[in-house]
């Protein structure tokens, strides 16, 4: 491998300086391989040309958009309500021994008050299209 590199390292330099613009480039990709790149610009008609070498080329999928159900918990403040309360009556006995009915609580409106709690939402959220490694 080192042969590799040194051979094509030589034979760049000495290439002849009316060629252009020369570039080198080495990289490693994930552990799973060693890319090799030469490359020069000619100034005739200004494009990159590439020259020989190895590339590592990852492999990958397409995932299209697509719209996933979301479990999420989301906290519902506490209210405040008002409440008609009926009257309230009771049985008693009055001085005299006589079963008689009083009233207790009067009718009216009760204000109550019902705490905060969560509540799980399913909601429907887009995925955008993606690349994914194989």
């Amino acid at each position: 491998m080192r042969s590799i590199l040194l051979l094509s390292l030589v034979g760049v330099l000495s290439a002849p300086a009316a060629a252009g613009d020369i570039s080198i480039g080495f990289g490693y990709s994930d552990g799973r391989g060693l890319s090799i790149g030469v490359g020069y610009r000619d100034r005739d008609d200004g494009h990159r040309h590439r020259g020989h070498g190895h590339r590592h080329v990852e492999h990958r999928k397409w995932v299209p958009g697509h719209y996933e159900t979301v479990h999420r918990k989301v906290w519902v403040p506490g209210v405040c309500e008002q409440v008609w309360q009926p009257a309230e009556y009771r049985w008693t006995r009055d001085h005299c021994g006589r079963r008689v009915r009083v009233l207790v609580r009067a009718a009216g409106y009760v204000t109550v008050e019902r705490p905060g709690h969560y509540r799980t939402v399913c909601e429907q959220v887009w995925v955008p299209g993606r690349y994914v490694r194989c």
